[in-house]
């Protein structure tokens, strides 16, 4: 290999960084540059742009004497004129490895229309010593058309420092199959202190849609202004095994000032794995751990990822809003029934996983229209958050299910969304969606009547309130599922497995509430007991409480609820909207009684109820008060 020595500081002249670059071009031999300037920390002072490099070269600042690992040749721009970038790859199979690029008014590195080239050991945008910024006006490193190029590795030194730059450290337009590993992005040399990039840490946007993937992998991308990772217009990519929004160790926050991740009309996309290396601990962030916006988001999965929690599973290391956001955007997988594609959700400062269907958000905000001008703001409409399948997640417990690490409201939060399967039937599908600040599950419509905005979802074969085998208590705060004005979903289901466990949660077991809550059914279920149902784990309130709600089902044509071991009713209904509901089939207080009434209905609700009735298609027995009771208003006739 041919070898072009640079033994001079200045910007031009004999044994001059830009003469070995000339010098190589000119011959068009490729070759290696190699430094010896002296000894230890040099910089070198750029007074006009370096030629960009037209042939393969391997620029190799840890051949400068003195190198133990950190750069110790310094490229300064801060003088080389406006739009100037670093340096400017338009060759195949190129190396830059072990300089400091700083100050420059473009972009530290730039590679055009390139591949098999490697960008390691770096520090783009900081000081010699990894602390301080020193500003490119633009991106760190960019990647644009280009693809197989590698930045950075797994071996040692091999990953970059691109931290405090003025837009993000890497960026990557237009490419495909390009490996992004083991960088530290954001943070200063340590991975302990922020120094942010001021937009986000790494951005992937484009729209070449053939080729083998970009994979994101081994990074530390934390401290950043807007997102850790933001993919946008993205398909079939891979994020996998970063820490996004935690220092090196994973233990203690470093937020990203918006999201850990952000997928904006990005399809196809996988974030995490089922093994270990894959995991991406997505915890500390400013708002969202992860937000998958816009409705050409399609297909995404969201497998084996800690959202929310320290490495270790052990204790909350809270993003400040919700986990994962999945926002007008269809055919989401969150978790999976295999070994290891579950997510560990837990600790986060709002709910565990929130998937909205409805208009326009309040975070749609600055890294939105300065990554994707283009997005309509508007785009969306009722309905875009549809047929997300959530299966095989610990939500509000730590690694091991057994305690709380609560999300500070909801476990689960379905608002305007359509079709989607908590949970399943089959072996390893069910959640356990335990030890949250408010419900476990809640559902929401909107309050116009006959409006199917939340509707065709399925809650099934979960355990909610217990740990996973369905044993031991560990109460949601509040409702473990709560279904408020939505239209015609199911809690448990016919087939076997179907059923979920709903027990010990803090109020209610089951509560269906409002004018437009009708044609719900909850079948087949265990509500306060264990799985078994042989041990009392009652919800401290009624089993099931339809309140206003007319129309919904608790059991039906013999595919009954155990509800029993409860802290008031088994089933109570009241309100005077609650007309036409059906409670049939089920077991009440039949393996350990109710603390109230077995059936209670309340109100006008009680007008045209027959408790012969319900006594003939439900058995309810061991009660506290009375088995099935109507209690009809004094002031309202008996019905003929």
């Amino acid at each position: 290999m041919i070898a072009y020595h640079v033994t001079e500081d200045s910007d031009d002249g004999a044994g001059s960084l830009r003469r070995a670059i000339e010098t190589a071009n000119r011959e068009g031999r490729g070759g290696r540059i190699i430094f010896a300037i002296g000894s230890g920390h040099q910089t070198i002072r750029l007074a006009t742009p370096l030629p960009p490099i037209t042939v393969c070269l391997a620029v190799d600042g840890a051949s400068q004497p003195g190198f133990s690992g950190k750069p110790l040749i310094e490229i300064d721009g801060t003088a080389a004129g406006s739009s100037t970038r670093g340096l400017h790859i338009l060759a195949n199979g190129c190396s830059v490895n072990g300089l400091v690029v700083g100050g420059f008014q473009g972009d530290g590195i730039f590679l055009e229309s390139v591949s098999r080239c490697r960008i390691t050991g770096n520090y783009i945008g900081t000081d010699s010593g990894g602390t301080t910024a020193r500003p490119n006006a633009a991106n760190g490193i960019t990647l644009k058309n280009a693809s197989g190029n590698e930045i950075g590795g797994r071996g040692p030194g091999e990953g970059n420092l691109a931290s405090g730059n003025a837009y993000s450290g890497i960026f990557v337009e237009n490419s495909k199959g390009n490996y992004i590993t083991g960088n530290l992005v954001g943070t200063d040399a340590s991975g302990l202190i922020a120094l942010s990039n001021r937009s986000s840490g790494i951005i992937v946007q484009g729209k070449a849609k053939t080729g083998a993937p970009n994979v994101i992998s081994g990074n530390v991308v934390s401290g950043n202004v807007f997102s850790g990772v933001s993919l946008s217009e993205s398909t079939g990519d891979i994020v996998a095994g970063n820490l996004l929004g935690t220092d090196i160790n994973g233990a203690a926050a470093l937020k990203n000032g918006i999201n850990g991740l952000t997928l904006i009309n990005s399809a196809f996309n996988r974030i995490g794995g089922s093994s270990v290396s894959e995991r991406n601990i997505v915890s500390g962030n400013g708002l969202y751990g992860i937000n998958i916006f816009g409705p050409r988001s399609v297909g995404n999965s969201i497998t084996g990822n800690f959202v929310g929690t320290d490495v270790a599973g052990e204790k909350a290391v809270a993003n400040l809003r919700t986990g994962i956001l999945i926002f007008n955007s269809p055919l989401t997988v969150i978790g999976g029934s295999g070994e290891g594609q579950g997510n560990l959700v837990s600790g986060n400062g709002r709910g565990g996983i929130n998937i909205d269907g409805s208009a326009v958000h309040d975070h749609i905000q600055g890294e939105f229209s300065l990554a994707l001008p283009e997005v309509d703001r508007n785009v969306g409409g009722l309905g875009h958050s549809r047929d997300t399948v959530i299966e095989g997640n610990l939500i509000g417990t730590d690694l091991t299910g057994q305690f709380a690490i609560p999300n500070a409201l909801h476990g689960i939060l379905l608002y305007e969304s359509q079709k989607t399967r908590i949970g399943g039937e089959g072996p390893g599908q069910g959640n356990t969606i335990s030890g949250n600040g408010r419900d476990g599950i809640l559902l929401i419509g909107n309050e116009t009547a006959g409006d199917l905005d939340c509707t065709g979802n399925v809650i099934a074969g979960n355990r909610i309130g217990t740990d996973p085998s369905g044993s031991r208590a560990i109460p949601n705060r509040r409702a473990g599922i709560f279904i408020c004005k939505a239209v015609g979903n199911c809690v448990g289901g016919t087939a076997s497995g179907a059923g979920n466990v709903i027990s010990a949660n803090g109020v209610q077991g089951v509560r269906i509430s409002g004018a437009t809550a009708s044609g719900n059914l909850v079948l087949g279920n265990t509500i306060g007991t264990d799985a078994s149902g042989a041990v009392a784990l009652g919800n401290a309130g009624d089993g099931v409480m339809i309140n206003d709600a007319p129309g919904n089902h608790v059991g039906y044509q013999g595919v009954g609820n155990l509800i029993c071991g409860n802290g008031r009713h088994g089933v109570m209904i009241t309100g005077p909207m609650s007309q036409g509901n059906l409670v049939n089939g089920n077991r009440i207080g039949t393996a350990h009684g109710n603390v109230g009434h077995g059936i209670l209905i309340s109100g006008p609700a009680a007008q045209k109820i027959d408790p012969a009735h319900l006594a003939a298609a439900n058995i309810a027995t061991s009660n506290g008060r009375r088995d099935i009771h109507a209690a009809r208003p004094a002031a309202v006739a008996e019905p003929a």
